[in-house]
């Protein structure tokens, strides 16, 4: 699990101006931001990122599920290359160190043949890179030749896990009542149950504690939570003048102007 911290000064402030300002509690004001800011934090996770937010309300788009797609299949084509030859064939021109050539890439002698999903798994997981999930090429030697039938059954099973990573919000989402505008049928649909949140009080003060228990989390992310803060403040500062209006023009009001 990856931790990272950030200056939340500017974030506490502003709870703290919009709480004088609306007149409500501490508590209710840190569950209704971190609930949004959680929708926020789905948002930006890859395949999300700041650029593949809508304008609207921060959510995270269908043109972010769309690259994690395009992702996930150019993965895999640099990674296998594929053939209509027959079996003896290939397999004597990878004894022959033939070399051949994957999606965008210069050509590779391959060890292997790969001849059904299951080999295409097993290959592929040993490329992944453990913190960002994306593949790499050594050499060829974690490459494989197969057919285009059983690179494209692959490819179709694979593209189901995009927004995986996001779904780690979702003990979040959940506990916080993010709305559900923020999380979309391509993330809900792999469930919760991969983190959580922890609110402490303590002598008047509170803590929330957010988290995302995913065995790889990508790059990036002091950037990342540094947006969504910044985003959650300025929010606030926005909500705040909204509540600070709506009480001057009651007192006038009040007092027949």
């Amino acid at each position: 699990m990856l931790e990272i911290k950030v200056d939340t000064s500017r974030l506490e402030a502003a709870m703290l101006d919009f709480c004088n300002a609306s007149r409500k509690g501490m508590e209710s004001v840190i569950k209704k931001t971190g609930g949004t800011m959680v929708g926020q934090l789905i948002g930006v996770t890859p395949p999300g990122n700041q650029k593949t937010l809508s304008g609207e309300n921060g959510g995270i788009t269908l043109q972010a599920k769309k690259m994690g797609e395009a992702n996930v299949s150019s993965d895999i084509k640099k990674l296998f290359p594929t053939t209509k030859k027959k079996d003896s064939d290939v397999f004597g021109m990878i004894d022959a160190g033939y070399k051949w050539r994957a999606q965008n890439e210069r050509r590779y002698q391959v060890a292997e043949f790969a001849q059904s999903v299951a080999d295409l798994k097993r290959i592929h997981k040993s490329a992944k890179n453990p913190k960002t999930g994306r593949t790499r090429i050594h050499g060829g030697q974690n490459m494989a030749v197969t057919r285009s039938q059983i690179r494209s059954a692959y490819i179709k099973s694979e593209v189901k896990k995009v927004g995986m990573l996001a779904a780690g919000w979702l003990n979040a989402a959940s506990e916080l009542n993010t709305p559900s505008r923020y999380i979309p049928g391509w993330i809900k649909r792999h469930g919760a149950g991969r983190g959580g949140v922890e609110m402490r009080k303590n002598s008047g003060s509170y803590s929330l504690r957010i988290y995302n228990n995913n065995p790889w989390i990508g790059i990036g992310w002091e950037a990342r939570l540094k947006y969504v803060v910044s985003r959650g403040t300025a929010a606030l500062k926005v909500a705040t003048e909204k509540e600070l209006d709506k009480r001057a023009k009651a007192a006038e009001q009040r007092m027949g102007r």
